[in-house]
């Protein structure tokens, strides 16, 4: 009987693995998106790395913890000067979400497209919804 390297074994079971996480990559962004993690990921992602997050301004003038532009804030009914409260501004992403919902359907890449058009953003933001639906689901939340 043939025994195998363990090298090889190694690459085989890293290459299964691979092909495990793209399949289910592509399953949760073909399912209809929990729009609160959605918006928890954006949220994250916009302000990595600041000191103070709920304060935060980017060069387009978008202002608080889910980078959230002031004409943008005032198409949904939110006042852009209070922006940089924390749970004010989740809420106004989750308004920004459910609108894009309605606007372009339930997809997570459409929903993410609404938000920011950059497609390098938009393929971050599939990768991290990901990320945490798999965290969650081994945490058996």
């Amino acid at each position: 009987m043939m025994k195998l390297d363990p090298f090889y074994t190694l690459w085989i079971l890293m290459i299964l693995l691979l092909i495990l996480y793209i399949t289910l990559l592509a399953r949760v962004a073909k399912a209809e998106p929990d729009i609160y993690l959605l918006r928890d990921v954006i949220c994250a992602y916009e302000t990595r790395g600041e000191p103070n997050r709920n304060t935060a301004v980017s060069y387009a003038n978008a202002v608080g913890r889910c980078q959230i532009l002031p004409i943008r804030a005032e198409e949904i009914g939110c006042m852009w000067w209070r922006l940089n409260i924390t749970w004010y501004s989740q809420l106004c992403a989750l308004l920004i979400l459910e609108d894009c919902q309605l606007r372009f359907g339930s997809r997570l890449w459409n929903i993410a497209r609404c938000y920011n058009p950059s497609r390098s953003y938009i393929k971050t933001i599939a990768v991290k919804y990901a990320q945490a639906r798999m965290l969650i689901a081994w945490r058996g939340r």
